[in-house]
């Protein structure tokens, strides 16, 4: 089964939407875990565990600059058991994106991109 992948792009600088989204990762969202990061490559790396059944994903973030030096951010989650409802899965990487929003102050005119024109079902 292949993760559902949302990207955002901003008019905000890199590191303040890096730090916002490390945040969001690690104890920012309800049971979501920071694991691994780093600025530098541009990743940052998690895993959220379900409320009822414990089961865990894992999060991927990744948080770059495209050629007009606007900052990108591309997120994916993936799911560790098979034949799993990935509608779970894209209502969390809906909340992380609007709670990202908040947290860098964004709004439409520094929202380059929309949240579900970019949406990309792999």
């Amino acid at each position: 089964m292949s993760p559902i992948v949302r990207q955002r792009t901003y008019a905000i600088p890199f590191d303040d939407v890096w730090n916002a989204a490390v945040a969001l990762v690690d104890g920012g969202m309800p049971r979501w875990s920071l694991e691994d990061s780093s600025d530098q490559a541009g990743f940052i790396t998690g895993t959220s565990t379900t409320f009822a059944l414990h089961h865990e994903d894992d999060i991927y973030v990744e948080i770059g600059l495209d050629t007009d030096a606007q900052t990108t951010v591309s997120l994916r989650i993936l799911s560790r058991k098979k034949n799993r409802e990935l509608s779970r899965n894209r209502r969390a990487i809906t909340r992380f994106l609007k709670r990202l929003d908040q947290a860098v102050g964004a709004g439409p005119s520094t929202i380059l991109t929309s949240p579900h024109a970019a949406a990309a079902d792999s």
